[in-house]
């Protein structure tokens, strides 16, 4: 098994980081091999609209940039998280310019896509309020996109943070984070 998180914060260290990396703890406690990608360190741009990705296969995307590699980890991957606070009441531009080029997994003219029988996904997010719902509207304009695309959202964790106290020091929240990584694990077996 193999789960590949996508780390949309520009803190590397941050509480998304952390909830990120203890998801992925869970589904290493039950024998998946794990890797994040740090979305703010790559080079990503835009997508141009151009089409051209429908024409062919995936790696048809003409943009010369780090989300070819992202393409084939996806590919390669039996699992797939994505971890973004929310910043401006939305998913940090490093996660909104990255969903954007997962355009690139229709193929054909319809909307029929290259990702097959879905990829199992959890969405996560952190925020600094005690308003789960606040955000509920982007959140499922979100979880829609990827559903379009293939992408079978499996759950959607919304942390509560505060500023200035380390998730670390929330044990019932990175419990819940690890016991969502094992059974994502178990769910795949």
């Amino acid at each position: 098994m193999k789960v590949v998180g996508f780390l949309g914060s520009p803190e590397k260290k941050g509480s998304t980081s952390k909830i990120l990396r203890q998801i992925l703890n869970g589904c290493a406690e039950k024998g998946a091999r794990t890797k994040v990608y740090n979305l703010n360190k790559l080079k990503i741009r835009g997508c141009l609209g151009c089409g051209h990705c429908r024409k062919g296969d995936l790696q048809a995307c003409r943009i010369p940039d780090d989300m070819q590699r992202l393409y084939q980890a996806i590919d390669e991957a039996d699992a797939i998280i994505i971890g973004s606070p929310i910043y401006q009441w939305e998913t940090t531009p490093q996660t909104k310019i990255f969903i954007d080029r997962l355009y690139a997994y229709f193929k054909g003219p319809g909307l029929e896509t290259k990702i097959g029988d879905g990829k199992e996904t959890i969405l996560l997010y952190t925020q600094r309020e005690n308003f789960a719902d606040r955000y509920k509207s982007h959140f499922d304009q979100f979880e829609n996109s990827l559903e379009i695309l293939g992408f079978n959202i499996r759950e959607v964790l919304v942390a509560d943070t505060e500023e200035g106290k380390d998730v670390q020091e929330e044990p019932m929240l990175m419990k819940k984070a690890k016991t969502l990584g094992k059974d994502l694990i178990k769910s795949l077996r």
